[in-house]
């Protein structure tokens, strides 16, 4: 038969229609490398460079290109990652001893100049990471022994040295300063599981595997971040294959996942600490009996069962679960509108008041927030406490918070509250003393990050918690976990638990 026989060519042509229509039908997610990860975020990271951002969707996915000295594990301890061990040598100085023969992606080594590098420059003015501002409080400084152990010292005893290491990553000093500040964001180098491939800004961030990595080559070899705004399209992603897991999936889409045989949702304990905090130095809420009304005034627990599903757990004060000193005896205050009533009245308020509450709709990993704010705003009015919600963005009210214009003001907590450093920034007079000074409690939250011995952390603790807790420095809310919706196939349990951290070479595809 010829060539360009008709019968051949419409043979051929069935073929190719029949072999389209299946690569179409295909799932993109089923038709990637099972060694491929795609992630769908919020929002997109704001920096390539770890030192300059305090931004919790960034973290996520820059701690698969940089390490610290420490990391928490799994059991909720701090272990060893690119120092093999560390011990005491005073209350004030810390001996690290590195690993050996670790090297950056650019192959340059990772010593003692590598610390001595990262920590000064962290601390250096114009760097944002959260680290910095404990590392500066402490007044932290480094002194290479060797090569290979360096001395970490502090201006007095500070126990959160080591938490604070943990997200100071390691950066190579001769690639840093070649490039120098603007060009490290764009050629960004670390000693973790990932190497950097591209970013292309509100599109995509590109890592593969690093073969040579300590910890051993990672089973997945390249991982992609996708930012997706809209939950609606994460969630239509995710159900269409194109991505493998996604990140923060509101209550709504929970049915259609659980529903879902190729889904599955993942959960991570210890998430967003929703809280009001409350100007305990001028205005109605500097009287404590109004602050205590105003936790009497809000049915916690009614707003989490009707509004949250059941998924978050009420706090009482601002320590968690992982804090040491969290005192299980202390329920968050009960909703008894009465007992408002009487404090207010016992305050020289009978007829209530009215304040303006500042808020932000863009509370990471918080649910449902403006039905949150409604159901409180109608609790609070009951009692005489009446709201006029005055909405911003994240970066307009944290601005205008520390000028101490705010009667009320609502925030999440996403960092790691473990170690208890979040109390030093959340409460302390020496850094958000625009809206609570209290002696008492600054003396035991330098107590208490003094403390070097664990074991006897949690009785300065329970002090601190207690004092906190009678002084209702803030309307106490909840806190919720970290909820991820995930193709049947992906192999991950997202731990730690204590920040919003995707891990891929803690990942695995079936």
């Amino acid at each position: 038969m010829p060539r360009n026989h008709p019968l051949r060519l419409s043979a051929l042509a069935v073929c190719l229609i029949t072999g389209l229509i299946v690569a179409v039908s295909m799932p993109l997610g089923r038709a990637q490398s099972l060694t491929t990860v795609t992630i769908a975020l919020p929002n997109d990271a704001v920096s390539m460079d770890p030192m300059m951002h305090s931004h919790t969707i960034t973290s996520a996915q820059l701690v698969n290109m940089y390490e610290g000295l420490v990391e928490f594990g799994r059991d909720g301890r701090l272990r060893p990652v690119l120092a093999e061990s560390w011990e005491h040598v005073s209350t004030t100085i810390w001996r690290f001893h590195l690993r050996q023969g670790i090297k950056f992606h650019n192959g340059e080594p990772f010593d003692a100049r590598s610390v001595k590098y990262s920590i000064e420059r962290a601390m250096s003015p114009g760097f944002i990471v959260p680290a910095a501002f404990y590392h500066r409080l402490a007044e932290v400084k480094v002194a290479i022994v060797n090569p290979y152990i360096v001395l970490i010292s502090t201006g007095r005893p500070f126990n959160a040295l080591l938490p604070a290491l943990e997200n100071t990553y390691m950066l190579p000093p001769v690639h840093a300063e070649a490039v120098g500040r603007d060009g490290f964001a764009r050629a960004p180098v670390g000693t973790g599981p990932y190497k950097y491939v591209e970013w292309v800004k509100d599109q995509r961030l590109v890592l593969e595997a690093n073969p040579d990595y300590w910890g051993g080559a990672p089973k997945i070899k390249r991982v992609v971040f996708r930012p997706i705004p809209d939950v609606s399209a994460r969630v239509a992603a995710l159900r269409a294959g194109e991505v493998d897991l996604s990140m923060g999936i509101d209550l709504e889409f929970l049915p259609i996942i659980e529903r879902s045989p190729e889904l599955k949702l993942l959960t991570r304990p210890g998430g967003p600490l929703f809280y009001i905090g409350l100007n305990t130095l001028r205005g109605p809420f500097a009287d404590r009996r109004v602050r205590q009304a105003a936790n009497y005034a809000v049915d916690v627990e009614g707003i989490i069962k009707n509004i949250l599903g059941g998924r978050a757990t009420p706090t009482a004060g601002l320590f968690s679960a992982t804090t040491p000193g969290y005192d299980r005896r202390l329920n968050r205050y009960p909703y008894d509108p009465q007992k408002a009533k009487q404090l207010l009245a016992e305050a020289g308020l009978p007829n209530g008041f009215d304040v303006d509450w500042y808020v932000t709709y863009l509370l990471p990993g918080t649910q449902k927030v403006r039905d949150v704010f409604q159901a409180i705003q109608q609790q609070l009015a009951q009692v005489g406490i009446r709201t006029t919600l005055r909405v911003s963005d994240n970066v307009t009210l944290a601005n205008f918070l520390p000028r101490g214009e705010a009667p009320m003001f609502s925030f999440s907590w996403v960092q790691e509250m473990a170690s208890g450093r979040h109390l030093l920034l959340l409460i302390h007079s020496k850094t958000r003393g625009w809206y609570y000074r209290n002696p008492q409690a600054d003396a035991l939250i330098d107590e208490f990050l003094g403390v070097l011995n664990p074991d006897d952390q949690p009785a300065v603790g329970r002090k601190l918690h207690r004092l906190l807790y009678d002084d209702a420095v803030h309307l106490f809310m909840y806190q919720e976990p970290h909820v991820y919706g995930a193709r049947a196939n992906l192999v991950y349990d997202p731990k730690p638990p204590f920040e919003a951290l995707l891990r891929v070479v803690q990942m695995d595809k079936k």
